[in-house]
């Protein structure tokens, strides 16, 4: 009998260590200092952090997601995932879960921030200490962040118009607000060099606009507050 519990502790010992370090390489990177909403991925995704924002409420199946420092996951659990779905989230860390359904497994060292607003199922873990694969998050893997179109957005907070000025107009640009679920609520294609956008019929809270264009995408917080 204790030969059996003690190989049960054992395997339950391996497979936790095994949960708080993953050891599958990232293929998906998002680098530090921006915003991403991906529409397709092709495996693991990685946050390297500091300030790097991934909006992964796009149903596209399973997801697994290694977030970094200072960095922040906007994650929807969806049935369109199979299997399952796995977050490991270091210390200072946010998740915001987003209302949907589907197998979802996070495991998260002392300090990481999880939001769940809509009290949506999920099973957590603790870890003392997460291990991630190294991954080079270096800058010169953003050489075209130089050419970053200069964005000002004003008054912030907002209440009824949300004024932006920019440095220049690219042809097939865009603006995307976001809300703090993910959730685009404003899609507009650019005209010219100052775009007014009503904010007025918006919920107070704070929301992420992004530029996007051909060649760079930059994005800005602002607050709706009436």
């Amino acid at each position: 009998m204790k030969t059996l519990l003690a190989l049960v502790f054992f395997i339950f010992t391996i497979t936790l260590k095994s949960q708080c370090a993953p050891s599958t390489f990232p293929t998906d990177i998002y680098y530090p200092n921006s915003s991403s909403t991906p529409t397709n991925v092709s495996g693991p995704e990685y946050l390297c952090g500091p300030n790097t924002i991934v909006y992964d409420t796009v149903e596209i199946g399973c997801r697994f997601v290694y977030v970094n420092p200072f960095c922040t996951l906007y994650f929807k659990p969806t049935l369109s995932c199979a299997a399952a779905s796995y977050i490991w989230l270091k210390s200072n860390s946010t998740l915001n879960l987003a209302q949907g359904s589907g197998p979802t497994f996070v495991f998260y060292e002392s300090g990481a921030i999880i939001n769940n607003p809509f009290a949506v199922t999920i099973s957590s873990q603790t870890c003392t200490s997460i291990t991630f694969p190294t991954i080079n998050c270096s800058p010169t893997s953003l050489i075209k962040e130089d050419f970053k179109i200069w964005m000002q957005i004003y008054p912030n907070p907002a209440s009824e118009i949300l004024n932006v000025n920019l440095s220049t107009a690219e042809n097939n640009s865009r603006i995307e607000i976001l809300n703090c679920y993910g959730q685009a609520v404003v899609k507009e294609n650019i005209v010219g060099y100052n775009i007014r956008i009503p904010v007025n019929n918006m919920p107070n809270g704070i929301y992420t606009l992004n530029l996007i264009s051909l060649s760079s995408r930059t994005s800005k917080r602002f607050v709706v507050s009436k």
